[in-house]
């Protein structure tokens, strides 16, 4: 049976603010987001099959499941694929595919035609050049009609406060990838924010998303901050703590 939207609201807003450790130190797998949930419930309109890159244990891939759609969920950690096929209800594991890589790399072992993308939280810990890699290899997938939702965080939170000043002088002086920080103990060192995260991170605001989506062809439908109860309470800041966009292939 499918679930409807109202089941799939996102949670209470404490139940928001849960995190749980990757197993490979590449951050959290996250509640669902405002823009999870609008990769949810395109479930049923989705002209191809859906992919969740960095899929974890699920958050995002087993509600899209429940719409009827088929899913591939991508994450490069074997083991939260392991669980998450454990946690799936047995009616729909017949539409779950799992593949086991790294992003963007493991695009190459898809061959089913993508009618929507989400890249929750993953771009952060990629070079530019793979990001652009991505987009462009996730746009050659999609059949038109196909939208992209991405969401990832910005600067703007508690982990990276200190960096903002440089962050802002190297947008004013239109540096391509202005958020990218070598190394994140140079402006933090509260072991409970750098906890499970890597050394360094590549951060970016609506305006890079934005302009990665169009270089890559797609046309952009909304990009903005996100901030507020979704963001985990120990990365809030002033709002702006995760940048989005959403976009469709013509």
């Amino acid at each position: 049976m499918l679930q409807n939207a109202t089941s799939l609201k996102p949670k209470t807003k404490s139940q928001k603010k849960i995190l749980f450790d990757t197993v490979n130190g590449h951050g959290f797998i996250h509640a669902l987001s405002s823009v999870s949930m609008d990769f949810v419930l395109f479930g049923d309109q989705a002209p191809g099959c859906m992919l969740d890159v960095g899929s974890g244990t699920g958050v995002a891939t087993v509600p899209a499941l429940s719409t009827g759609a088929e899913v591939i969920a991508l994450d490069m950690e074997a083991t939260h694929l392991d669980v998450l096929r454990a946690a799936t209800p047995a009616e729909y594991l017949p539409n779950l595919h799992t593949v086991a890589g790294r992003y963007p790399e493991a695009l190459g072992e898809i061959d089913r035609p993508i009618g929507a993308v989400l890249i929750s939280q993953v771009l952060g810990f990629l070079s530019g050049d793979e990001i652009r890699a991505g987009f462009a290899g996730l746009y050659e997938l999609m059949v038109p009609g196909g939208k992209l939702f991405v969401i990832n965080y910005t600067p703007y939170i508690t982990l990276t406060a200190n960096f903002v000043p440089l962050y802002e002088e190297r947008c004013r002086r239109g540096a391509a990838w202005p958020g990218v920080v070598g190394d994140l103990r140079d402006y933090c060192d509260d072991a409970k924010l750098l906890y499970n995260l890597p050394k360094s991170l590549n951060l970016m605001d609506p305006t890079v998303l934005t302009r990665e989506a169009l270089e890559a062809g797609f046309e952009v439908e909304y990009s903005s901050f996100l901030g507020g109860g979704q963001v985990p309470e120990r990365f809030q800041l002033d709002g702006r703590e995760w940048a989005c966009v959403v976009a469709v292939k013509p």
